[in-house]
């Protein structure tokens, strides 16, 4: 079930997310603590929502926005997500940008380059890869930027 995100979804969700959500967390904030970055979150300028599995948050997602004009998507995941899961976020993340991109003229996603899940991810929920951020991350690590280029209407 997806529904907006609460404190408390980002909380618990922030507070077991998987190994690889938190090192790309360390990579591009540095030291930041999870409640801090769940708080983050949860009071996002822009759209955010929760994926509960048999009851339980378990993803949360959405896009970020300082104009009105651009967006920037993000995703936390805790390793509980079953794969049948996985299949529902990523049919509604599709739809999510497919909408949001009517709404943007550019969504951008960034995923460290030594995390092919996360690339597999953004290209399966519609972005493409557009440049690469050479050593960005706090221990040199280069990012690729990915985005969804929208209809100016």
């Amino acid at each position: 079930m997806f529904d907006t995100l609460s404190l408390e979804a980002s909380l618990h969700i922030c507070k077991n997310m998987r190994a690889t959500d938190l090192a790309c967390l360390q990579a591009v904030m540095g030291d930041i603590s999870v409640e801090s970055f769940a708080i983050d979150r949860y009071q996002t300028h822009g759209a955010a929502w929760a994926f509960y599995q048999d009851g339980v948050p378990v993803v949360m997602a959405g896009i970020t926005s300082s104009v009105p004009w651009l967006g920037v998507a993000w995703m936390v995941s805790t390793d509980a997500v079953s794969a049948d899961s996985w299949k529902k976020i990523i049919r509604f993340s599709r739809n999510v940008f497919r909408n949001a991109s009517r709404k943007y003229q550019r969504i951008d996603a960034y995923v460290l380059e030594t995390w092919p899940q996360a690339k597999r991810y953004a290209e399966k929920v519609g972005f493409k890869q557009v440049n690469v951020r050479e050593r960005v991350g706090r221990e040199g690590q280069n990012v690729l930027d990915f985005a969804i280029i929208g209809a100016i209407e």
